[in-house]
């Protein structure tokens, strides 16, 4: 059931992301942290859908805790919410690079079976692989999103309340790209192995000719 509201969802959000058309001015990721309050991001509710600022919304917006991380909390009206941020994905510094979106995510619904919650980048499904149990206790992710280097997308999170009852929490922080270079640990090179055989059987040879002249 999880799984099914993450599908749906994620549909949701993809098509309310659709009629935004802030995108075309997307800037680098900004704010990741939080650290400037909301600056850099956008709100939206549905039913109907509306962009907001979140900055001014309460409680649906908020900061909480010593590292000011972002949280997100739905109601009966206002049962689809969501964080988001047109930006342009950083470039890959070396072409070998992966290039990683990573975050910290925590979920808080009333209902996991009926609730659902998504996180998505460019149609990118950045939970795929999460279980429920870690979004519960707080998780730190880091997806690959080597495909997105250099393009526009949209990166947004959002939770949904299936059964009514409320309030639902989503709390995020920590968003950064980091960038990974090819795994540069030395492997022993084909002639080594070579050279060592052949000193090897040297030595044997050597060995057998003098026990045959004694």
């Amino acid at each position: 059931m999880y799984r099914f509201w993450q599908l749906v969802i994620s549909l949701v959000v993809v098509v309310m992301f659709c009629g935004l058309g802030g995108a075309a001015l997307a800037m680098p990721l900004t704010n990741g942290s939080f650290d400037s309050g909301f600056s850099g991001w956008s709100g939206s509710f549905v039913d109907p859908f509306t962009v907001v600022d979140p900055e001014a919304m309460s409680p649906q917006f908020s900061l909480v805790g010593p590292n000011s991380a972002a949280q997100l909390q739905n109601n009966d009206n206002d049962w689809i919410v969501t964080l988001f941020q047109g930006i342009t994905v950083d470039s890959l510094t070396n072409p070998a690079n992966t290039l990683n979106l990573s975050f910290s995510i925590k979920w808080q619904p009333t209902d996991s079976g009926l609730d659902s919650v998504s996180a998505t980048i460019g149609g990118i499904d950045l939970l795929a692989g999460t279980t429920a149990s870690q979004l519960f206790n707080g998780v730190d992710l880091s997806v690959d999103v080597t495909s997105l280097a250099g393009s526009v997308a949209e990166l947004g999170f959002t939770i949904m309340d299936g059964d009514w009852a409320t309030p639902d929490f989503l709390l995020v922080n920590n968003i950064a790209f980091n960038q990974v270079a090819p795994d540069s640990t030395p492997v022993p090179e084909p002639g080594t192995f070579v050279l060592l055989a052949a000193g090897l059987a040297g030595v044997v040879f050597v060995r057998n000719r003098k026990k045959v002249t004694l």
